[in-house]
């Protein structure tokens, strides 16, 4: 290979690590954040709930992570990883709260890291869960069969009782 074709062949090849250099040219790559929620106990009963903040994509390693709900920083049941690595020069952390929801809390993920001019933050709300509304739709069908079903049972019955009476 000549000087122009090796050229070529380090460009492209550079062009696939660009994100690798950039991470180790000093710089520093903002992170994501993603919030899910987990059921802590299979009890359906129980009001216990683990919401995670997913924190990815982001160098140097350094950073902190805060709960809070409703404007009020949570401390007691909040755990944490240490920042691993994703494989791409990039970290992630999670940050688990342990809480109950109830409906009108507002909770908060906050981020600070070296890349964020601010502080970085992400809400959740409660919201009604997809089983809930697939239950409430059961039961709305099944009500509205059961109306139907008694109303032409009714009909039947008149009519036959009338064409009793007729005779």
């Amino acid at each position: 290979l000549g000087f122009p074709e090796t050229l070529v062949s380090l460009l492209s090849c550079c062009s696939l690590l660009t994100s690798d250099f950039v991470l180790c040219n000093g710089s520093s790559v903002q992170p994501s954040i993603k919030i899910s929620l987990m059921n802590q106990y299979e009890d359906s009963y129980s009001k216990q709930h683990m919401l995670i903040c997913n924190v990815f994509g982001f160098y140097p390693s350094e950073i902190e992570v805060k709960w809070y709900r409703n404007g009020q920083e949570e401390t007691e049941l909040v755990q944490s990883t240490t920042p691993y690595h994703n494989g791409d020069w990039s970290f992630q952390i999670l940050v688990m709260l342990e809480t109950e929801i109830q409906k009108g809390d507002t909770f908060t993920c906050e981020v600070h890291h070296s890349s964020l001019k601010d502080p970085h933050r992400v809400d959740w709300y409660p919201q009604s869960s997809d089983a809930a509304k697939n239950k409430m739709a059961v039961g709305i069908v099944g009500f509205v069969l059961g109306i139907v079903f008694i109303t032409v049972g009714l009909v039947i019955y008149m009519r036959e009782r009338k064409g009793i009476l007729a005779q």
